[in-house]
């Protein structure tokens, strides 16, 4: 199959708005933008997870909340769907960091929070990343199990088998 190329996408100028904050955006600027976004998307979803991955110093689960907000405000959020089925696992290792990443990443796509959940729990290094992130690793999972409860016995028997592996042993 026939990819076309960024060159042939035209992706001048997309990586400067999704860095810029959705409140800085006027409405020219947000509806030129999440045109060009969706377009891209539907060509080749994985040069907005380059973009959204390789960024200097703002963190991708940070792009990726403001994308989905800006996607939100031109009520075509959905469209980012397409970021999330071509490009699942590098938008998981670029945007779920700790408990505050994995929300946002959670919340980007409502639809796809299952899918990421139980992608990362299906991981050992992802799913130690999230519990590590914590000066004390359980922590993330008390607030996970408080805010994810479906996830609850998953979790932690997720934990007990990395951290705890005398009481894994004894189910």
């Amino acid at each position: 199959m026939f990819r076309k190329t960024n060159e042939e996408l035209d992706l001048e100028g997309l990586d400067d708005f999704i860095e810029k904050p959705s409140q800085e955006c006027s409405e020219e600027v947000l509806k030129n933008g999440v045109s060009k976004v969706v377009n891209v998307l539907s060509k080749n979803p994985t040069a907005i997870m380059t973009i959204i991955a390789n960024h200097s110093f703002i963190p991708g689960s940070f792009l990726l909340d403001d994308l989905a907000e800006k996607m939100n405000k031109r009520n075509c959020k959905e469209q980012l769907g397409k970021l999330f089925d071509a490009c699942t696992d590098d938008l998981i290792q670029a945007c779920a960091w700790n408990l505050h990443d994995l929300d946002r990443c959670m919340n980007a796509i409502p639809a796809y929070s299952d899918s990421i959940m139980m992608k990362i729990l299906s991981n050992e290094n992802w799913t130690k990343k999230i519990f590590d992130s914590a000066k004390n690793s359980a922590e993330p999972l008390t607030e996970i199990e408080e805010k994810y409860p479906a996830y609850k016995d998953k979790l932690t028997e997720s934990y007990n088998q990395y951290y705890n592996p005398s009481f894994s042993n004894k189910l």
